[in-house]
């Protein structure tokens, strides 16, 4: 059985793609890469700056940039991708056309507490009034796309291994 190459997880913020990510690639050996942080490196900018400076819209077409730009230029990686990016222009499309890709699906009340341990002033989408809400609302709107990943594992609590072994099952 041979496992992919490529890998995205997706899901929403705290679904724990980037720590599911970096256990996999470290797993795997292969190499492991953050989207934000490629477009943090690149703008030489937060994320949250970003967003505050320039606004979601503007955000958004770095970010696709981005993704193109690593899909093609890499061969062998586990990526965690931001929240959002498979639901603008046609990030998803490109994703599942050249990666496997993995929805992470964690129950919003899941999403909620791991939140709100974090500096959620570092989610510009999700900072605020109302953290439930917010997760919900989001949630109900990126599924659709999420829901287009070539696998889905859900749960609250998601490792490293039953990932990998949902890869090599379907492979």
């Amino acid at each position: 059985m041979r496992l992919p190459d490529k890998v995205i997880l997706i899901g929403m913020p705290g679904s724990g793609k980037t720590t599911l990510g970096k256990q996999i690639a470290e797993s795997l050996s292969l190499p492991f890469f953050d989207l934000d942080s490629i477009i943090e490196a690149s703008v030489g900018k937060s994320i949250k700056s970003i967003f505050k400076d320039d606004g979601e819209e503007h955000f958004r077409k770095i970010e696709s940039e981005a993704i193109r730009n690593f899909l093609s230029s890499h061969t062998r990686f586990i990526m965690s991708s931001g929240g959002g990016t498979p639901c603008f222009f046609d990030n998803m499309d490109r994703m599942v056309e050249v990666a496997t890709v993995v929805f992470i699906d964690v129950p919003e009340s899941t999403l909620v507490e791991r939140l709100h341990t974090t500096n959620i002033a570092e989610r510009p989408l999700l900072s605020g009034a109302d953290l439930t809400k917010k997760i919900k609302n989001t949630l109900d709107k990126r599924r659709v796309f999420y829901e287009r990943a070539h696998f889905k594992i859900a749960g609250s609590i998601i490792s490293a291994p039953e990932v990998i072994s949902l890869l090599e099952k379907e492979s």
